[in-house]
């Protein structure tokens, strides 16, 4: 969902263009648990995970656009800028395949659904993207990239010891009043 406003600049073909996106950014990860080349001093329980983790943001874009009218109809307009965000809240849905059960009593397949919202997380980044026009439909293709401090589960933190960085591809449909 975004709500945008293309403010022209001055008579120029050139706009600034800001709003607000309800974003739901994240990524896939899967592996060992612990990592196989790690070894403990005690035993630990293994397991292979398979987890998303969705991360649903409030986007504030700060863009800056050039109209390029191809007809009367038709017309695009190539966007670049930054924008910051603000994660809500996060969901991390994760399925362990235990292979030794050593500590704990857990069946072989064990699924696990986190929730985080117990902190300020805020991204930055940079956006690329290309909108086109025709008549009052639009279609725009976009490329965010940033940084998102986002909150991990347990075994992201011991797993990924270290923040991915945010890349994400999105287009969006729309009817301009």
């Amino acid at each position: 969902m975004e709500r945008i406003a293309d403010i022209p600049i001055g008579s120029s073909e050139f706009s600034f263009v800001t709003g607000l996106y309800f974003a739901d950014k994240g990524t896939k990860a899967e592996g060992y648990f612990p990592p196989e080349n790690v070894d403990f001093a005690l035993p630990v329980d293994q397991y292979f995970f398979e987890g998303v983790h969705y991360n649903y943001q409030l986007e504030f874009p700060l863009l800056f656009s050039y109209k390029i009218a191809i007809n009367d109809k038709f017309s695009l307009k190539p966007q670049i800028g930054a924008y910051v965000s603000y994660t809500m809240f996060a969901r991390t849905n994760e399925k362990r395949d235990y292979t030794s059960n050593i500590l704990i009593n857990t069946p072989p397949k064990f699924p696990i659904d986190y929730y985080f919202y117990d902190d300020f997380y805020l991204g930055f980044g940079g956006n690329v993207g290309l909108s086109a026009f025709f008549n009052k439909y639009s279609f725009t293709l976009s490329c965010d990239f940033g940084y998102n401090n986002h909150p991990k589960n347990t075994t992201e933190n011991f797993y990924f010891d270290y923040d991915y960085p945010d890349i994400c591809m999105y287009f969006s449909l729309g009817y301009n009043f």
